[in-house]
């Protein structure tokens, strides 16, 4: 004959054992799966670090940040979230080398421009925009064709812009923001990097290159557009 304890102790461990069974069966002991990811940095979501000089090895001007350490943000099924670990990558880069990347996620500075960081995680990713500065930059851009009596045949025209740096003399023509002083004889749209459309014959026109680092440089030039 059992003992009314000794029963007691069956039951409780019939009822666990059920409890378990419809536990699992509905999920309570699964963990919660990654649904999303976003990316940040200890400098903010879009941040902005400074080229380095080049040397062996390559160093940062004083005072600047050359550096930065991306963060991939998890949220997961059930509403939390987290830190993940993410296979970091270099997706592009305006100028081409303007930074680089390792597969932890530590973003350098190279030359000034900017550049796409993607993260990556469980088939998941999510990108952002990290802009490279140029310390010391000098108040005045070199702009190639720079020619005021220069005329251009209706059309399409490569602008170039240099400048000096810490690092020393570098292409900025993507970095720049491009303008003209009349839109309608000679255009710029966003990610033409310097190269304008040649619309309408016209001129002379001035078309300016602005860079901003730790300081801000201009430089303009002009010409005339003709039809032929």
């Amino acid at each position: 004959m059992v003992k009314k304890g000794r029963l007691g102790l069956i039951w409780f461990a019939l009822a666990t054992v059920v409890f378990l069974l419809v536990a699992g069966c509905n999920g309570f002991f699964v963990s919660p799966s990654l649904t999303a990811i976003s990316v940040s940095s200890t400098l903010g979501a879009t941040p902005t670090i400074t080229a380095e000089t080049p040397g062996t090895p390559p160093t940062c001007p004083s005072g600047s940040v050359c550096t930065v350490q991306m963060v991939a943000n998890g949220t997961y099924s059930d509403g939390s979230t987290g830190t993940v670990s993410a296979s970091w990558s270099l997706t592009s880069a305006s100028p081409t080398g303007a930074l680089t990347v390792t597969p932890s996620g530590l973003v350098t500075g190279v030359l000034p421009g900017t550049g796409t960081v993607q993260a990556a995680a469980s088939n998941l990713t999510s990108s952002t925009t990290v802009t490279v500065a140029c310390s010391g930059l000098q108040p005045t851009l070199t702009i190639t064709p720079s020619n005021s009596s220069a005329v251009l045949t209706a059309g399409s025209q490569q602008f170039m812009a240099t400048g000096t740096c810490s690092s020393g003399t570098v292409d900025l023509t993507g970095s720049a923001t491009w303008s003209s002083s009349n839109p309608a004889v000679a255009a710029f749209t966003t990610g033409t990097n310097g190269k304008a459309a040649l619309l309408t014959a016209g001129g002379p026109i001035t078309i300016t290159a602005t860079v901003t680092g730790t300081t801000t440089a201009s430089g303009m030039t002009q010409f005339t557009v003709t039809s032929q």
